[in-house]
């Protein structure tokens, strides 16, 4: 019977430290921030095969409005992508080594990659 009681609150630790980890990677690449534009972004940089050395890191400026991710290639270029949080769509463009490089909606692209099997 102890050892029953033993392994099934082994068990449950391990649920909720694996629960505690998956919140955890979830919230904090986003530092707190809508999470739609830092996810739009990386679903654009695999979409068009960007060859990425750092996945951009978000901040928000702007009184919370606007987003600010900035990484970098495998060639040295930086990659920025700028965003709107405070609109429904949430507007974003993203430039590598300066030049554009995309604009568009961060709720359209997560909608039509929702949508692709």
């Amino acid at each position: 019977m102890i050892t029953i009681a033993r392994t099934l609150a082994g068990a449950a630790v391990v649920v909720v430290g694996l629960a505690g980890c998956a919140y955890t990677n979830g919230v904090l690449p986003h530092g707190g921030i809508q999470p739609d534009i830092y996810d739009a972004v990386g679903d654009i940089l695999v979409e068009k095969s960007v060859p990425v050395k750092t996945y951009p890191e978000c901040t928000l400026e702007s009184e919370g409005k606007t987003q600010t991710c900035v990484g970098e290639t495998l060639t040295g270029q930086q990659i920025q992508a700028t965003g709107d949080q405070s609109d429904k769509a949430m507007p974003f463009t993203i430039t590598i080594g300066g030049q554009p490089f995309y604009t568009g909606s961060a709720t359209d692209v997560l909608k039509q990659n929702a949508s692709v099997s």
